[in-house]
Parts: structure tokens; sequence; C-alpha cells
């Protein structure tokens, strides 16, 4: 997990945009696992957006991998169910911070600071988390910086009752719903870096086309360019092609999500390609305009 969280500091640090987009399409057979490895990712961007220390970072990154290491199953059991826990799950999601923590504790290598950001990444700025109702800066940084970015995660996931949030409407509940409960320098961090179209976000052009943003802008401001994956039928495009939204046949109208019943993903490789492909070819023009 060290040599883990190394690695996927690095790669935030030198391809945010790849690394924010696709840590959330990864597709292995346990949804926990892909929570997770979402949330370091983003726990990754917002801990360097804040500046903070090198070894904090890799601690971020570390107690988002491990916070649910006791009840990796349970979160893939109710990941894929409709009905609510029942009293013995409530007892287990209750008590998993202290177990991933405590597993962790019998685990060489694993320092104070790491066990102490499992056992708080729950916890609340105003007291009201758990497991042990901790207040305000009781709470390390590390911790502080991992609630925000699982709630982010968890609202822009779908689950089977529910489809995800735009990464817009996710920073409003935060921003509201959430604002006594999180460190507001850690959200406003957040927002800074993400926008409301951070990168992998799909939009819908004016052209009925689906579009992926393979960018980041700054608050509120739409992408100039997004690249288009699925036609106007909804069918994948078999050679991607990036569209100007300040064009009227290609303006955004909207966020929009795949369907849960698309059989055919698109070619995220050739996606890449194209983006740095237009990146460079966009940084060219620039230099000599």
């Amino acid at each position: 997990m060290r040599d883990l969280a190394e690695r996927i500091v690095e790669l935030v640090r030198s391809h945010p945009e790849f690394s924010l987009a696709m840590a959330g399409r990864m597709a292995p057979r346990s949804p926990a696992l892909r929570h997770d490895f979402q949330v370091a990712v983003v726990a990754a961007l917002v801990a360097q957006a804040m500046d903070i220390s090198l070894a904090q970072q890799q601690t971020v990154v570390r107690t988002a991998l491990a916070m649910n290491l006791s009840s990796c199953q349970l979160h893939d059991d109710l990941a894929k169910s409709q009905e609510a826990l029942n009293v013995a799950q409530r007892i287990n999601i209750a008590r998993h911070p202290i177990l991933a923590a405590e597993l962790l504790s019998y685990s060489p290598g694993a320092d104070l600071q790491w066990i102490e950001a499992v056992e708080q990444h729950h916890e609340s700025m105003d007291g009201t988390g758990y497991p042990f109702g901790l207040l305000g800066k009781e709470l390390c940084i590390e911790a502080r910086v991992v609630k925000v970015a699982d709630l982010w995660c968890a609202l822009v996931s779908s689950r089977p009752t529910r489809m995800g949030k735009s990464p817009q409407h996710a920073m409003q509940e935060l921003q509201t719903r959430e604002r006594m409960r999180v460190d507001m320098s850690v959200l406003a961090a957040m927002r800074r870096r993400l926008g409301n179209y951070p990168p992998g976000t799909l939009v819908r052009l004016s052209s009925h086309e689906t579009a992926v943003v393979t960018g980041f802008t700054h608050g509120n401001a739409a992408p100039r360019h997004v690249i288009a994956i699925l036609n106007a039928a909804g069918e994948v495009i078999a050679k991607p092609v990036v569209r100007d939204t300040g064009k009227t046949a290609y303006v955004i109208r909207g966020h929009t999500q795949l369907s849960q019943f698309q059989t055919r993903m698109p070619d995220w490789e050739r996606v890449w390609a194209l983006s740095y492909a237009s990146s460079s070819t966009n940084a060219i023009e620039s230099k000599v305009a």
C-alpha cells in the first residue's frame, strides 16, 4: 500500500486529468475497491491543491486505500443492494473505522499518522461524526481531506437506488448539506481544483452527441473543447472527435451519464491519445498567436 500510494501521488501530479477521469471508470470485481481508488485520486488532487507536504499527501492516499479495510465485502454487498441496512449492517458500518485501524496497527510499517487518519475518516468538524464524535481541529488534516473526497465520490457515483449527481450538483450539496460537517478550507480547495466540469464529466451537446471533458476548467466555466464519444443515437463513435463547444452545433446542454444498459464502452485509449494530441496542438497555436 505504501508503494501504491507513492505511485498514485506521482501519477496524479504528472497526469491529473487522466487520473481523475479514469479513476471512477475502473472495473475491478469489487465496487468497494473502485470507490477507494477513486477517493485516493480525488484526495491526492485536493491535497496537492492545498500544498501540504509530500508525506501528508502519501498518508492521505494510504488512508483512502485502507479506510474500508475491514468492510470491503459489506460495502460490495451494499453497493449492489436496493434494500435498507439491517441492524447488523448498521453496527458494522459504525465500527468499520476502528476495525480498519486495528488491522493496520498489526501491520509492520503502518505509522501512527496513517492509523489515526483511517480511524478518523468518518469524524465531522461539528462533532456529529463517528466513532468518537471528535470536534474541529481534533481531526487530523489527512482525515479531513479524505472525508471530503469520500463524500464527493459517493455523490457522483451511481448506485442501484439512484443515479449519480453531476459534479456541479455534488459540490452544491457539499456546500449546503455538509458545510458544518466538513473542513470548509478543504472543500474550497476541491472546488478550485475540480470546478463544475472536472475531467471525466460527461456532457450532452446541442448536436445530441455525448462528450467527455478531458481538461480542467475554473469555477463555473464550461470547457471550450470536449471529445465526442457517443453519436446522437447513443452509439459509440469508433474514432472519437474533438468538439469546440464555442460553436452553435456543439454547445453544452447539460450533464449526462452512460446508460446502465451500455454494452459497448468508448475506446478510452483513443480518447486520451486524442486529448493529449489536441492539447499539444492548442499549446503550439497559443504560442504562435
